[in-house]
C-alpha cells in the first residue's frame, strides 16, 4: 500500500514539474514571436520616425540600437513666377450679372432654410443691400417655396414690422399677400397687439380671410395682457367671428384668476353674447366647487336662458360627486323643456366616470333628440372602456332603430384601439347602412394608420 501511494506521489509531481515547463516554454515562445512581430514592424517605419521613438523601442529592446538622422536634402531654390497674360477687365454689366447671380444663390439659400440663425447669417454674408423683392423673384416655383416665402416675410417682420404691414399693403392679392399679413400679425401681437388690430380692421374686404386669421393672433395675445380691450374687439368682430369661443374663454379665464365677487361682478355687467354666456359658465364652475347650493341658486337667477343651461350643466356635475342622491331628486322635479336637458346632461356627465350604467338610466329623460344621442354616445364610450361586456349586453338589449344604431357605433369607436377585431364585428352589426360604412372606414383608416406606424 505504501509502495502504491508512494508511486502516485511521484507521478503526481512529475505531471506538476511538466506542466511547469511545458508554461515557461510556451511564455519564451510567445516573447520570441512578439519580438519578431515587432522587428517586422520596426522595419517597416522610416528612420526619422523611428529615431524619434527610440526611448520607447529600448525599453522594451535593449538591444535595439536607434538608426543615424540621415543628412537633411537643401531644399531648391524657388522657380522664378511665371509671367501670365492678364485677364481682361469684366465690364460693369458683366459684374453686375456675376453679382446678381451670386445673390440670387444665396437668397435662395436663405429663403429655404429653416433655422432664423442660419438666415440672418447668409443676410450678413451678402454684405450688400437686399430688398425682399430681390429676395421673393430669386426664388424658383416648387413644393417648399410657401415655407421659403414664409421664412422670408418672418425675416421681414422680425426686422421692421411697420414696413412689412406698409409692404403688405402695396401687394396684389393672392397667397403671398395673405402670407404677408400673417407674418405682420406673428411680428406685432406681443409688441402691440391693439396697434394690429386696428391695422387688420383698416384692411379691405378681400382679405377679410387673413384678416380672421391675424386678428386671431392679436387677440390672444391682447387677452393676456389687455382684457378690457380684447373684450371691445371680440364684440366688434362679432358672432360668426370664427375663434370667439376659443377668445372668450381666455378672456374668461383671465378674469376668474381673481376675487370671486368681482368676477361674478364682472360676468353680470357683461351684454348678453357668447363672452357673457362664456363667462356664467366658468364661473358656475368655480362656485360649485366652493358652495353648490349657492352656485345653484345664483345659477336659476341668470335671465339669459343659454347663459343659465350652460351654467346649469357646469354645476351639476360637481353637485353630483359630493351628493348624488340629493341632485337626482332636484333634477327630477324639473318641469320638461331646455333647462332640465341641461340638467340632465350635467347628471350623466358626473356619474358616468363611476357608475356608467347609472347614467344610461337617464339618457331618455333628455327630450331633445340630437343632446339625447350626443349623451347616450358618451356613457357608451366610457362604459365600455371599463366593462364592454355589460355595455354590450346594454346596446344589444335596446329596441332597434337610429338610436340603437349610434350606440352600436359608439361600442365599435371605443373598442377600436384595444379589440379591432371585436370593434370591427360591433360596427358590421349597425343597422343604419350609412352609419355602418362610416363606421367601418373610420375603423379601417384607423388599421391602416396603426400599421404604418414604426
Amino acid at each position: 500500500m505504501n509502495n502504491s501511494l508512494e508511486k502516485s506521489r511521484a507521478r503526481w509531481a512529475a505531471a506538476v514539474v511538466a506542466l511547469a515547463l511545458l508554461a515557461v516554454g510556451l511564455a519564451l515562445w510567445n516573447r520570441r514571436l512578439a519580438s519578431e512581430l515587432r522587428r517586422k514592424i520596426l522595419a517597416d517605419i522610416p528612420a526619422p520616425i523611428l529615431n524619434g521613438l527610440h526611448y520607447e523601442i529600448e525599453d522594451d529592446f535593449p538591444e535595439f540600437e536607434p538608426l543615424p538622422h540621415p543628412t537633411p536634402r537643401p531644399r531648391p531654390a524657388p522657380a522664378e513666377p511665371v509671367a501670365r497674360p492678364a485677364l481682361p477687365a469684366m465690364s460693369e454689366e458683366e459684374t453686375a450679372t456675376l453679382q446678381s447671380d451670386a445673390v440670387r444663390l444665396a437668397l435662395m439659400r436663405m429663403a429655404f432654410d429653416n433655422s432664423p440663425q442660419r438666415r440672418m447669417r447668409i443676410l450678413r454674408e451678402l454684405g450688400i443691400p437686399v430688398t425682399y423683392d430681390d429676395i421673393l423673384s430669386a426664388m424658383p416655383d416648387g413644393r417648399g417655396t410657401p415655407m421659403a416665402v414664409a421664412n422670408v416675410y418672418r425675416e421681414f417682420g422680425a426686422k421692421d414690422s411697420a414696413a412689412l404691414m406698409a409692404w403688405a399693403e402695396r401687394m396684389p392679392e393672392g397667397e403671398n399677400r395673405q402670407r404677408a399679413i400673417a407674418a405682420a400679425a406673428q411680428a406685432l401681437a406681443s409688441e402691440n397687439p391693439v396697434a394690429l388690430a386696428r391695422w387688420l380692421w383698416s384692411l379691405p374686404e378681400s382679405d377679410s380671410t387673413a384678416r380672421q386669421q391675424a386678428m386671431t393672433t392679436a387677440l390672444r395675445a391682447m387677452a393676456n395682457t389687455r382684457p378690457e380691450e380684447a373684450e371691445q374687439w371680440l364684440a366688434k368682430m362679432g358672432d360668426d367671428f370664427p375663434q370667439g369661443a376659443s377668445i372668450a374663454s381666455q378672456i374668461a379665464r383671465r378674469h376668474m384668476q381673481g376675487n370671486l365677487d368681482e368676477a361674478a361682478a364682472w360676468a353680470n355687467s357683461l351684454e348678453p353674447g357668447l363672452l357673457r354666456d362664456t363667462a356664467f359658465a366658468q364661473l358656475a364652475s368655480r362656485l360649485a366647487t366652493q358652495a353648490p347650493d349657492a352656485a345653484l341658486e345664483w345659477c336659476l337667477a341668470i335671465e339669459s336662458d343659454n347663459a343659465r343651461q350652460t351654467a346649469l350643466a357646469r354645476i351639476m356635475p360637481r353637485w353630483v360627486q359630493s351628493r348624488p342622491d340629493e341632485a337626482a331628486a332636484w333634477v327630477e322635479t324639473l318641469p320638461g323643456g331646455s333647462l332640465k336637458d341641461s340638467a340632465v346632461r350635467g347628471l350623466i356627465n358626473g356619474l358616468v366616470g363611476a357608475h356608467p350604467e347609472t347614467a344610461a338610466e337617464w339618457v331618455d329623460l333628455i327630450e331633445n333628440r340630437g343632446q339625447r344621442r350626443a349623451a347616450l354616445s358618451t356613457v357608451v364610450s366610457r362604459w365600455a372602456r371599463t366593462d364592454s361586456a355589460r355595455a354590450g349586453a346594454w346596446v344589444r338589449a335596446m329596441p332597434d332603430g337610429l338610436v340603437k344604431d349610434t350606440a352600436l357605433q359608439s361600442m365599435a369607436m371605443a373598442l377600436a384601439s384595444a379589440n379591432p377585431d371585436e370593434a370591427m364585428a360591433w360596427a358590421q352589426s349597425i343597422g343604419n347602412g350609412t352609419m355602418r360604412n362610416q363606421a367601418i372606414q373610420a375603423l379601417q383608416a384607423r388599421t391602416r394608420r396603426r400599421t404604418r406606424r414604426p
